[in-house]
């Protein structure tokens, strides 16, 4: 019965997470984006400037990568001690976590010309978020400092 309700919550967690996405993470990473576009059509000495404003991008989504993360772990953790230490809730909330990242890389990969680098980038946000899930495992108190404004609501 509790893994049922686990997955339950996490399903619908993991489905609704691209849409969060969607509407919070990604129109702020591509608004950081358009000058750093628009220089690079033009090839202009700006370029230079707006790379910072391209690690700004990465930032922002490693931070939401992240979050979803921190998520994850508390809820698995959770279920894992209601469940008196079944980990199978651990390595679901791996699966959980790395879901819709993998989602996203799939549905950019339809649809880009260079999916090399649509993977690349894929891989290095579920490499940033498996590490933290894994960390939020084992010391839950890291997550509380970037992530606990917006935890708290969410349990």
């Amino acid at each position: 019965m509790l893994l049922g309700q686990y997955l339950l919550r996490m399903s619908i967690s993991a489905g609704l997470i691209p849409i969060v996405f969607s509407l919070t993470a990604f129109p702020l990473s591509m608004l950081l984006m358009v000058p750093f576009l628009h220089a690079l059509e033009r090839r202009s000495w700006l370029r230079f400037i707006t790379f910072p404003l391209a690690l700004g991008t990465f930032a922002i989504q490693v931070y939401f990568w992240g979050l979803w993360a921190a998520y994850c772990a508390r809820w698995s953790t959770y279920w894992f001690q209601l469940s008196n230490g079944r980990m199978l809730y651990l390595i679901l909330g791996l699966g959980f976590s790395l879901a819709p990242i993998l989602w996203f890389e799939r549905k950019e990969s339809e649809h880009a010309s260079s999916g090399k680098n649509m993977r690349l980038g894929s891989g290095l946000y579920g490499i940033a978020t498996a590490l933290s899930y894994i960390a939020f495992i084992f010391e839950p108190s890291l997550a509380d400092k970037p992530y606990n404004w917006i935890l708290q609501f969410l349990y």
